[in-house]
């Protein structure tokens, strides 16, 4: 595929198509990319098909040649290839059953996972209803649910030794904060695990 002059003017992150992305964050800052860049256009599937990588430029590189040449539908194919109701179902099953992993992790290793599974669980898709009304107002919505439903996936991932400890923490704390506690508790834990008068940071 010709690339005539096309170049990437914003560095973001080519899309492989692998479990850990999240091709709706892929398409806005894509589509971010082509607006500052200026792409025309005609150009714009040259641009999608430089940020495309491994088993995703594979499936892009398959697809008839009308679709390859028309941005929005080679677009729209590859987001339903990769964000796609089965896909986002078994995220939710791996971030149901996420839990701690004292042994080969920290509390804020753990919560990264939480929150990179989150995303692919429960994107930010922008269905018909945003499209018609007000799509800024729904991505807050989705945002916002997103983040209650981790700081509880957080907590209940916990071991109960530590799930206890949280037990008289306010509820507006946010999840970064009992992470954080959570951290310093576990680190005295580990130093001291037989000293049970260790009961507040």
């Amino acid at each position: 595929m010709a690339q005539a002059n096309i170049a990437p003017v914003v560095n973001i992150p080519p899309f492989k198509g692998t479990d850990s992305e999240n091709f709706e964050e892929f398409e806005r800052q894509l589509a971010s990319s082509i607006g500052v860049a200026g792409i025309p256009d005609n150009d714009r599937h040259l641009y999608l098909h430089l940020h495309l990588k491994g088993g995703a430029l594979a499936y892009y590189d398959q697809l008839p040649e009308a679709t390859r040449l028309n941005f929005d539908q080679a677009v729209a194919s590859l987001r339903q290839r990769y964000l796609n109701p089965q896909r986002a179902e078994l995220q939710r099953i791996v971030f149901n059953q996420r839990k701690f992993k004292p042994a080969s992790e920290t509390a804020h290793d753990f919560l990264t996972d939480l929150q990179r599974i989150a995303r692919q669980s429960f994107p930010d898709v922008q269905g018909q209803e945003a499209a018609n009304g007000r799509p800024e107002i729904v991505a807050e919505d989705r945002q916002l649910e997103r983040t209650r439903r981790v700081r509880e996936a957080f907590i209940n991932g916990l071991p109960n030794k530590l799930k206890r400890f949280l037990l008289n923490q306010p509820d507006t704390m946010t999840v970064e904060d009992l992470c954080e506690k959570v951290a310093r508790r576990h680190g005295v834990e580990q130093l001291y695990p037989e000293d049970d008068d260790k009961q507040h940071l």
